[in-house]
């Protein structure tokens, strides 16, 4: 039972979480253009903030779902809506230039087939297999969070260059961005994850549910995968690190797991037909 289980009627749970996820999304979008148009936010500030926060939103809302079998398959229409407006756009088989300012560095809608299209693809794929998952929590964070203000801080605060085959670096960026804010703020996820009880279950049976004693559980492993994580980013080509990222952060993260190394959680996946 999610945080809406006082509705009662599982289904309708998850079409109204569904509902707020896609209202909480598009406010940040929207809002972000209104900053972007009034010359407060650069198109790179305002397309990172959109890249740092858009998935965290969206993995927020999941305890709010019933975790009934078909949450996930709810759930992942939203980053759905958004492939498709990717490839829409980025095909010229519609138009939306204030969409292309907002999503794109260069605003060539071609680039939206890039990057911003495989980050949407490996929300659905986290989503259908790992759901509530530590390893869904972590890799969407981390990569969320510490990608986008990697870029931030490199862009604003870099000084000192790293010379990667991906291009030029910072260690502003990767030490400050991808390692301290990925960790930090990955923890801060997993203490509201903690506050709102959620849970994770195989096979109708509870294998871990989330607590505030989940901070000090999640600590070295989350520590480990952030620094994992930066070295990572600093090593992927451009435009697949979207899908780089989280596949080494869960490939690593069940390594811990199957090791011992991560107290209380003893599964390395959720799929949804095992909900």
């Amino acid at each position: 039972m999610g945080l809406l289980g006082f509705i009662g009627i599982p289904i309708v749970e998850d079409i109204v979480a569904f509902f707020i996820t896609l209202i909480a999304i598009f406010g940040l979008i929207g809002i972000n253009d209104k900053l972007r148009n009034s010359g407060k936010l650069s198109i790179n500030v305002s397309r990172k903030i959109i890249h740092t926060f858009a998935a965290p939103i969206y993995i927020f809302f999941f305890p709010f779902y019933s975790g009934s079998w078909y949450s996930p398959l709810i759930a992942m229409i939203v980053p759905l809506i958004f492939a498709l407006k990717f490839l829409t756009v980025g095909l010229g088989i519609a138009k939306d230039e204030a969409f292309v300012n907002t999503m794109s560095r260069s605003g060539d809608p071609r680039e939206l087939l890039r990057g911003t299209f495989y980050y949407t693809l490996v929300m659905i794929f986290v989503t259908l297999f790992w759901w509530t998952h530590p390893l869904a929590l972590v890799s969407f964070s981390i990569l969320a969070f510490g990608d986008g203000f990697a870029d931030i801080i490199g862009r604003n605060y870099g000084k000192h260059k790293i010379k990667v085959p991906a291009g030029n670096k910072t260690w502003e960026g990767s030490l400050g961005g991808m390692l301290l804010m990925g960790f930090l703020l990955t923890m801060l996820m997993v203490l509201f994850y903690g506050l709102m009880g959620a849970t994770v279950v195989s096979s109708g049976t509870l294998v871990y549910k989330y607590s505030l004693s989940s901070l000090k559980d999640f600590f070295l492993p989350v520590l480990i995968l952030a620094v994992i994580a930066m070295f990572t980013e600093l090593y992927s080509p451009k435009d697949v690190d979207n899908i780089i990222i989280p596949s080494v952060v869960i490939i690593f993260g069940a390594l811990l797991i199957l090791a011992g190394l991560w107290p209380g959680v003893h599964t390395v996946f959720q799929a949804f037909w095992q909900l």
